[in-house]
């Protein structure tokens, strides 16, 4: 697994509050959105081509798995229970119930 860098832990510090927030609000379009930000900052301003997209990509999935799982940033679904933040924000992890 690929270290984490000091902007990548930088940057996700800064915008994991507005990922809270819209999680709490399941503002689903938002947080799509907002992963798109992430890519077009990415791309733009960390000049990282596609296939160069691949380990920060990983390293924010493993910081969003890290993220218990609550009343307040996760559904239930006909198949188990899920996160609106870890389905948006690049990562799906299927959980049985929520704590």
């Amino acid at each position: 697994m690929p270290k984490i860098t000091g902007w990548e832990r930088d940057y996700w510090q800064g915008m994991l509050p507005q990922v809270e927030r819209l999680a709490h609000e399941r503002n689903e379009p938002a947080l799509a959105q907002l992963a798109k930000e992430v890519f077009a900052y990415w791309r733009e301003e960390r000049h990282l081509s596609e296939s160069s997209i691949r380990n920060p990509l990983t390293n924010l999935r493993n910081q969003i798995k890290q993220l218990p799982l609550t009343e307040q940033n996760s559904y239930l679904t006909d198949s188990g229970s899920g996160s609106i933040w870890r389905s948006n924000m690049f990562a799906s992890r299927s959980r049985s119930g929520c704590s």
